[in-house]
């Protein structure tokens, strides 16, 4: 039998019963390295999408996956005025704001698009308050990109 995993999250603590990974069960089954792209809020999340990333990841890496964490990469495709700016062009300058998040669901979607072996969703009450997840989620499935 193989250990078996909890990670603790303050801003989720329902979901300790979600994010059970026995690794010695899994590995028969993933030979193979895989890059994973982990979707859930951010914008709406407490602490942007960070904490179950931060938890998970280790846990991948260790069966030998790669992961990418796009709540960590905050740079992706802007330049440095937006990337210092755009949260608060979300009060001061909406039309500029929206641009920016534009380009970053760009970002995103081609990540998964043309980088991604699959998709791991945390999907929560703050999910479902934006759109990035629910279009990262389609674009798998239409791409046949396991979700």
């Amino acid at each position: 039998m193989g250990s078996m995993t909890q990670w603790p999250n303050p801003f989720y603590p329902q979901a300790a019963a979600v994010f059970r990974i026995d690794a010695a069960a899994l590995r028969p089954h993933n030979r193979g390295q895989m890059v994973v792209y982990l979707s859930g809020a951010i914008e709406y999340a407490p602490d942007c999408g960070k904490g179950w990333r931060a938890a998970l990841t280790p846990q991948l890496e260790a069966l030998g996956h790669r992961v990418y964490d796009p709540a960590a990469d905050e740079r992706k495709n802007l330049t440095e005025l937006e990337v210092r700016e755009f949260r608060e062009w979300k009060r001061t300058d909406r039309e500029r704001f929206r641009a920016t998040v534009r380009k970053i669901v760009q970002w995103d979607l081609d990540w998964i698009e043309h980088k991604a072996d699959c998709v791991v969703a945390y999907w929560d009450e703050y999910a479902q308050r934006g759109a990035g997840s629910q279009a990262e989620i389609t674009l798998a499935h239409r791409r046949g990109i396991p979700v």
